[in-house]
């Protein structure tokens, strides 16, 4: 049995080293150095990102992680802080592509990591191209944030991108940003522990209403951290619909076509989740390399008391058919 972990983090050091070396190819990108090896980035009209984590690019830190935890693969996409969904559409255009060339060229040769792309969610026409791209480089897979600034994931603009990505199979991995700006989650480092699982209930809640998943039914998409609050409001969203039919999509024919990840820390809502959403549509997850990951991804799974053949397929089974690994 292949155990593969559906969710987790690589950004090469590249992405530092590009804007040292030339920081006139992004203009609208500053590199801020912190010192002791610690460097920030700032985008347009956001605040500067969190220092970025070195164990982002150590492949040998990564290993060693799945060796002690008994991964064999892990699906790895871009540190979400660096989407860079306030840039220009052609710069992030060609900022989505350097950093899809430069996370390639860092793995090369290696077997058990499998990337997923970036594109530019400001634009729909210029995120098809760039995911036709990134498949023509040999990517499986991509990931995008829960929205970029005046774009929804039910936005029409993007429909391009919905169709490249039916088109060409490739599954998407949705991931909550950091880009709150709310009062109230200033303290107790509620960004991490309840506003990313907000942020990701809001995006799925319009991709689910706005017919998106039924109206493009070989779509695969997996929302990380459990689907956020999704999956435990199913009933709410649906009896909303109830008062709404005329003008919304039924969110549980979308729902069927979602898949989630096992980061919610805890066999109970772990349970939950598979007995909503079915056993072939939860998959192993770690949130690797942050402080908020799972330290253990497999033991919830253990713990939660699924027969053996649900374990199989949430641990390694599912992730290799919705991401074709062989």
């Amino acid at each position: 049995m292949v155990v593969v972990d559906a969710h987790s983090h690589f950004t090469p050091r590249a992405v530092i080293e590009q804007l040292q070396r030339s920081p006139q190819s992004f203009p609208h990108i500053g590199l801020r150095d912190l010192g002791e090896g610690r460097f920030a980035f700032d985008f347009p009209d956001i605040p500067t990102t969190r220092p970025m984590a070195p164990r982002l690019w150590d492949i040998a830190a990564a290993h060693s992680y799945l060796d002690e935890q008994g991964i064999d693969v892990h699906v790895v996409g871009p540190w979400a802080d660096i989407f860079g969904y306030t840039l220009p559409a052609a710069e992030a255009t060609s900022w989505a592509t350097f950093v899809n060339e430069a996370v390639l060229e860092a793995l090369q040769g290696q077997a058990r990591f499998v990337p997923l792309a970036t594109v530019p969610l400001q634009s729909g026409p210029a995120a098809a191209t760039v995911l036709e791209a990134a498949h023509a480089m040999g990517y499986g897979g991509f990931t995008i944030g829960t929205f970029a600034p005046g774009i929804d994931l039910d936005d029409s603009d993007l429909e391009p991108l919905w169709t490249s990505a039916e088109s060409l199979r490739m599954p998407i991995v949705l991931h909550p940003l950091y880009l709150y700006g709310q009062p109230r989650l200033a303290k107790y480092d509620l960004p991490n522990a309840i506003g990313r699982l907000n942020d990701s209930a809001i995006a799925v809640s319009r991709l689910l209403y706005g017919g998106v998943l039924t109206a493009h039914p070989a779509l695969q998409v997996m929302v990380a951290h459990g689907g956020g609050g999704v999956p435990y409001a199913i009933g709410r969203l649906a009896r909303n619909f109830e008062l709404h039919r005329d003008e919304f999509a039924d969110p549980r024919a979308g729902f069927e076509r979602l898949y989630f990840d096992t980061v919610v820390y805890d066999p109970a809502p772990l349970r939950y989740l598979v007995e909503v959403a079915g056993s072939d549509h939860v998959l192993l997850g770690s949130d690797y390399p942050f402080p908020v990951m799972d330290p253990r991804p497999q033991q919830v799974v253990k713990m939660a008391g699924f027969d053996e053949q649900t374990v199989e397929k949430i641990v390694g089974g599912n992730a290799q058919k919705l991401f074709n690994l062989t």
